[in-house]
């Protein structure tokens, strides 16, 4: 069956009354359930209605909610973006005439359920069983939402206006972000909470690669560049600089590696490095012009908490703390963990620091590291699993970009593995991609790397062979 045929043809324009009525729903239940906090799931049950019948004319437009959803911060137990995709799933089976479960075999199936079945041991230790259930719910969603993408976007276009799309609604993030900067003086995330560190390092990827690769609109990208940067900056995080430096490096072998596919000279490459960085200083210099108190942060300076009677304590100092408590759950549980998802609630089992200094900077927090996190609550079996998904992607990727030979292949599979690399990076500094809007943003990523390995197969089964 060709998914593109089963897709509702019907433009939203003849249903006028229907549009006019979601946006009317999504508007009031958005602010009913942000000041009402009795109404959130009502709210939960009105966004899901207003998204069907907003989006039952144009199935793509549903992609697009769902990218928007990634902006909002959690309201509830699950956040937005994975509470969204009970509408999601339900909105592709309605939009395909014939229910079939062939867009669910792909690449990600067998590595993803190895992990999944790797993790089920650790429920054996699990202080809260529904807790475990419903957050591994998660990695469901993704494999769901990354496997509808991929057999809904049919070609480059529709994959670019997914990635242009996603930046876009970042970049409004990103000048929530200034602007609220510039009044308060302080650390600021915009409308989209924590969870802005990584989408905006994900939308800088997306751009240093479209200006690497491409050569349509460089200086308007550049400007929407600063801007993503300059945000970036003002949130004040060491891991995401670290992390984007990396990813920027392998970028840049790539692109070194690509040259003569793409037709550009290495002095050009040079030049669009020697740019990339120029708009970085000058991001700084208006960060320290501005208030040079803004880059304290990403220094290794302590900072002050709470009180004065309360001792100073730096940020890596309490990750040490919470790290102390993780490995105290590892050595009791090494094999299969002491319960998936559940460390912010058992970790006073296994704590041994001081009940003030654990009730500060370690209760009801995660392990904010992903190799921590799985050796802790999943296990060395957990752990292996894990490590299986991970050198599964990584071997994928590098399938995808040696089947890229034209240039717009190359273009878009630079793109969307820059994206990627970012993510397999950031890993090893932060466990939120375990989770909430960023195992999401993640199953996102995943769907245009599935949508763009579908099109490159078929592009390759389509050339005479002999």
């Amino acid at each position: 069956m060709r998914f593109a045929d089963t897709l509702v043809p019907e433009s939203i324009s003849k249903n006028k009354a229907v549009f006019l009525g979601s946006i009317i729903a999504l508007c009031v239940f958005f602010f009913s359930g942000k000041f009402i906090p009795s109404f959130e799931f009502v709210f939960l049950g009105m966004i899901g209605l207003s998204l069907i019948l907003f989006s039952v004319f144009k199935f793509e437009l549903a992609l697009y909610q769902f990218i928007a959803t990634l902006m909002l911060i959690e309201t509830f137990f699950f956040t937005l973006s994975v509470a969204f995709f009970f509408s999601f799933i339900v909105l592709f089976f309605y939009a395909v005439k014939k229910p079939d479960l062939s867009a669910f075999k792909n690449w990600l199936a067998f590595p993803l359920v190895v992990f999944i079945i790797s993790t089920l041991p650790s429920y054996i230790n699990s202080v809260q069983y529904t807790r475990s259930i419903a957050e591994s719910f998660q990695w469901g969603a993704l494999f769901c939402i990354a496997s509808i993408f991929g057999v809904t976007l049919k070609d480059d276009a529709a994959i670019k206006r997914m990635i242009w799309f996603f930046v876009f609604v970042v970049f409004l993030s990103s000048l929530t972000t200034i602007s609220s900067a510039a009044f308060s003086m302080r650390r600021q995330f915009g409308f989209s909470g924590i969870a802005f560190i990584d989408l905006c390092g994900v939308a800088i990827m997306f751009m240093i690669a479209s200006l690497f690769y491409e050569k349509k609109f460089r200086a308007f990208k550049t400007i929407v560049l600063l801007i993503l940067l300059l945000a970036e900056f003002l949130t004040q995080t060491r891991n995401v600089f670290i992390t984007l430096a990396i990813s920027i490096f392998f970028v840049i072998i790539l692109l070194f590696k690509e040259k003569d596919s793409l037709a550009i000279k290495k002095r050009n490459i040079i030049a669009f490095i020697a740019v990339f960085f120029m708009v970085l200083a000058i991001v700084l210099v208006i960060i320290y012009s501005y208030n040079p108190e803004m880059l304290a942060r990403l220094s290794s300076k302590p900072n002050k908490i709470l009180d004065e009677e309360v001792m100073s304590i730096g940020s890596f100092t309490s990750r040490l703390l919470i790290w102390d408590t993780a490995f105290n759950g590892f050595k009791a549980h090494p094999y299969v963990g002491i319960g998936f998802y559940t460390f912010p609630i058992a970790s006073k089992i296994y704590s041994t620091i001081n009940p003030m200094l654990y009730s500060l900077f370690v209760a009801r927090l995660t392990p904010h590291e992903t190799i921590i996190a799985l050796f802790c609550e999943v296990g060395i079996v957990g752990f292996l699993g894990f490590s299986f998904l991970y050198i599964s992607l990584v071997r994928a990727m590098a399938r995808v970009r040696k089947t890229a030979n034209s240039k717009k292949d190359i273009t878009r599979t630079a793109m969307i593995n820059s994206a990627l690399i970012y993510i397999l990076i950031s890993l090893f500094a932060t466990d939120a991609w375990l989770f909430g809007n960023l195992i999401m943003l993640w199953a996102f990523i995943l769907g245009l790397f599935t949508a763009n390995l579908n099109i490159l197969k078929n592009a390759d089964s389509m050339v005479p062979k002999g």
